[in-house]
């Protein structure tokens, strides 16, 4: 039985949805590597014309979409902290935490205080850390907090700590620069070892 039909055949009954000319592509390749379902013939102007068997229409008429493998960044700062007391809390005393941590760890970090706006944002703390155990650094924090501070900790839904995997440490610290433009605002600091 003869169940070659013209790729036109194919587009206006809605069997495909790929375009025409993608089809001729597809066509067109399969009939170079050797396909049998697909002839070429030459239609009334002189113009090749593709007919494909429909029996193996699906290896040449339907879309295949291949995902892209996005490679996910090395980030060297691989965990996020942000502790904000919500009080009157100064700079010298985020200051103090991130010496008490960095002293008590020996972790590389990346870190802003950011100060207070006309009353509208309280003093908070920004600090990326060198290290994926966001468990080890959420202890050290909780640790700091509790024992040398004597404050009780509050996670996640308060906004007082947060500890989470960096998604990427380039936007980490684009974000905490915000504010420098060359004539105010700090830019972050570094403790490396």
């Amino acid at each position: 039985m003869d169940n070659f039909y013209p790729t036109k055949y194919y587009i206006n009954n809605n069997l495909t949805t790929l375009g025409e000319r993608q089809l001729r592509r597809n066509a067109s390749k399969a009939y170079n590597q050797g396909a049998k379902y697909v002839r070429k013939t030459k239609n009334a102007k002189g113009h090749d014309k593709w007919m494909i068997n429909a029996n193996f229409f699906h290896l040449i008429g339907n879309r295949i979409r291949t995902t892209k493998k996005t490679k996910k960044k090395d980030n060297y700062f691989k965990t996020e902290v942000l502790l904000n007391f919500k009080d009157q809390a100064d700079a010298d005393y985020y200051q103090e935490i991130v010496n008490i941590f960095y002293q008590s760890t020996g972790l590389e970090l990346v870190y802003k205080i950011e100060k207070e706006i006309d009353d509208v944002y309280s003093n908070h703390l920004h600090m990326g850390v060198a290290t994926d155990d966001k468990n080890k650094v959420l202890e050290f924090m909780t640790c700091i907090v509790k024992e040398n501070l004597q404050r009780n900790v509050k996670t996640r839904f308060d906004n007082f700590l947060s500890v989470n995997e960096m998604i990427d440490d380039n936007s980490f610290i684009d974000y905490i620069s915000k504010g420098y433009d060359g004539l105010g605002g700090d830019l972050p600091e570094y403790i490396l070892a």
